[in-house]
């Protein structure tokens, strides 16, 4: 049986990932599907997703919920934490990461299943939007025309066999992905000789300093990581344990792999020595072999397949990335898939995806396995070498602040020619911004966060609320007030495109009149008013007469950036990379 074209985008599994890339898509009125498949090990009929998954939320990731006003779902149940404390032989060291310049700081600490939960809620109460349980994927095919549908061929709950049309199959289902091996995509890297047991522990008690806190524990055996949840008593542990000499990295796990709950407990109380534990009581502990992969290329634009989270990379748990990384791919991949099925750029921007978040995932992969081998390395040398290590990164604030903003996920950047999609030539401001010393924001970097007012005397607010998920023109402008006379070019410009009005935020000083809004209905004014300010922020500060415009996509990402004096054909030049013009056929 043949269904009709009604669904423009089914999405393959309901982690939080799918679950992510449902709600934007949802968001902008996509017609969407989410299917769950039963040969998933971690996904069942009934029930989400067991605890023992993902519990990280980093900066970077709440930012983004924030812009699709889900920043209830990130936060409700959670527990946040701005240090992570290094225990090595008893001697605790602390990295603050509330340092990094965001309206987010630190980490939230909350159970997969509970945001799976909360994302469930949000697509059900606001888009009338549920999970389609007991659907196993068999094949697909694309049609023979170049812009024809996907054909999916599923096992139906009643065990049917049904082809489903669509304009796009996203694949978020886990590292064992269906979705990727029906594509028969290269899942390329190796596994790791490191076999992990994580579980949710109950403790009585313990003597150990701020347990309210995350800690990563050393031992001459292996690491351990210890995350609160919002209960204290409650946490997350994660041991690090080497396979024996010998072993098949590649192979399944050996039965005297597998960690009963009594070995789990012994292993936990002999790494928190000298910290002592009162009764602990644990639910189910999962041993798992630490993988390091990456599929060769995120989509099949044949076959207009993509994936997602899991599906195309995963790394070491150490550092928290993953989820937050395949969260992100969700958004980086939802906002061009909007744009393209409304018809507002060409199918070539799709192509974009794969080139800006392939070398992310690889990142993510080098730095978390770079940590699990230096909190894993033994011997007196190696002890010795990490505690110098880690004083090093606690204790000198520029250390301590980069590592901080790499974990929260801040510093992640895309080259910036990555978003070109139809080889304009780059405008002589775009190359000028590139190569300016005063640190600029620059092309590929996240739009800085700092807090704005709509106008004096009222409530601030943040930049990047008022930027929400659309394309926006951000013009930082001082008191001679000589963009007035560009401002009737640019407003022009903002409607230039099919995609509709680009809206124009000027970001004023506080004595700056402001302008007649009937004359420019696109053009909003926000007030830079106290420290730290928007200008600062955006890397100005030390230009305090220096009037620079930005293009920010509809992910917080600058796409491009110039003086005002050659604006108009910077910006026209990044637009016009990428959207289609009215005049467009």
């Amino acid at each position: 049986m043949t269904q009709k074209l009604d669904t423009e985008v089914i999405i393959v599994g309901a982690g939080p990932v799918g679950l992510l890339m449902a709600n934007i898509l949802a968001e902008k009125k996509v017609r969407i599907r989410i299917l769950v498949q039963t040969s998933l090990s971690v996904d069942t009929l009934k029930e989400p997703v067991s605890q023992w998954k993902a519990c990280a939320i980093h900066s970077r990731t709440q930012e983004m919920f924030a812009r699709h006003n889900l920043t209830e779902v990130s936060r409700k149940d959670s527990t946040a934490t701005s240090r992570m404390n290094v225990v090595d032989n008893g001697r605790i060291t602390r990295m603050r990461l509330a340092v990094v310049p965001t309206e987010f700081p630190g980490i939230l600490l909350i159970e997969q299943n509970i945001t799976e939960r909360n994302l469930t809620k949000a697509l059900s109460d606001r888009y009338s939007i549920s999970i389609e349980r007991g659907w196993t994927l068999q094949e697909f095919e694309k049609d023979a025309s170049i812009s024809g549908p996907i054909l999916s061929q599923w096992t139906d709950p009643k065990g049917q066999t049904v082809t489903l049309v669509s304009s796009y199959l996203i694949g978020c289902d886990g590292a064992r992905s269906v979705t990727r091996k029906t594509m028969d995509m290269p899942f390329v890297g190796k596994a790791v000789p490191t076999l992990m047991a994580v579980a949710d522990v109950t403790v009585s008690s313990t003597t150990l300093p701020q347990p309210e806190e995350a800690h990563s524990f050393t031992h001459p055996d292996g690491m351990l990581i210890y995350l609160p949840f919002r209960d204290p008593s409650r946490v997350r542990v994660v041991i690090a344990m080497s396979l024996p000499d010998g072993t098949d990295p590649d192979a399944p796990l050996p039965p005297d792999a597998i960690v009963t709950k009594e070995t789990f407990s012994e292993t936990f109380r002999k790494r928190m020595k000298p910290f002592e534990m009162g009764d602990l009581t644990l639910e189910d502990v999962r041993p798992f072999r630490v993988n390091e992969r990456r599929a060769a290329h995120f989509s099949d634009p044949s076959s207009r397949v993509f994936l997602c989270g899991d599906s195309a990379h995963v790394h070491s748990p150490v550092g928290g990335q993953g989820m937050n990384i395949g969260l992100q791919d969700a958004e980086n991949l939802a906002w061009k898939l909007i744009t393209v099925l409304r018809g507002h750029a060409p199918p070539s921007l799709l192509d974009t995806y794969t080139h800006e978040r392939a070398p992310i995932a690889d990142h993510a992969i080098g730095m978390s396995g770079r940590l699990l081998q230096m909190m894993s390395l033994r011997g007196w040398i190696a002890s010795f070498a990490r505690r110098i290590l880690t004083f090093m990164l606690t204790t000198i604030p520029m250390l301590n602040f980069n590592a901080a903003l790499n974990i929260s996920q801040l510093a992640n950047k895309y080259a910036p020619e990555s978003l070109r999609v139809r080889g304009n030539e780059v405008a002589k401001g775009h190359s000028t911004i590139l190569k300016n010393p005063g640190g600029w924001v620059k092309p590929g970097q996240r739009a800085p966060e700092a807090r704005v007012w709509s106008m004096p005397g009222v409530q601030p607010g943040r930049i990047l609320e008022y930027l929400g998920s659309t394309w926006s023109i951000v013009l930082f402008v001082c008191e001679a007030r000589e963009w007035k006379s560009h401002l009737p070019e640019l407003d022009q410009l903002a409607t230039r495109y099919r995609i509709g009005r680009i809206p124009l935020f000027i970001v004023a000083p506080t004595n700056l009149a402001f302008i007649q809004p009937d004359a420019h209905p696109g053009v909003h004014v926000l007030f830079d008013l106290k420290s730290p300010r928007a200008r600062e922020a955006w890397g100005l500060g030390s230009h305090p007469k220096a009037e620079v415009v930005f293009l920010v996509r509809p992910d917080g990402v600058i796409a491009s950036a110039s003086p005002l004096a050659v604006a108009r054909e910077t910006l026209q030049t990044a637009l016009d990379d990428v959207l289609y013009t009215r005049n467009d056929l």
